[in-house]
């Protein structure tokens, strides 16, 4: 069953595209006025945990979207 390979490399890709993609936009955030004065690695570290949550989600969603269209042959 190839396509279980397939859809593996996709993931790996559209994951690691979609982490980026996040961090990418959450850079546009002002941030800082949350977070204590001198806390630069606590501030760090939020953003590419925030990053990672919302890339994979948004990733996980995509997948999803194309498994469930690939499925969708078995109706007929």
């Amino acid at each position: 069953m190839e396509y279980y390979g397939q859809l593996g490399v996709i993931g790996l890709f559209l994951h690691v595209v979609c982490v980026y993609l996040a961090f990418w936009a959450l850079q546009g955030i002002r941030l800082e006025n949350i977070f204590k004065k001198n806390h630069v690695a606590q501030a760090q570290a939020f953003i590419i945990i925030l990053a990672i949550i919302l890339g994979t989600g948004v990733s996980r969603f995509i997948l999803d979207i194309l498994q469930y269209s690939l499925q969708l042959k078995l109706l007929f």
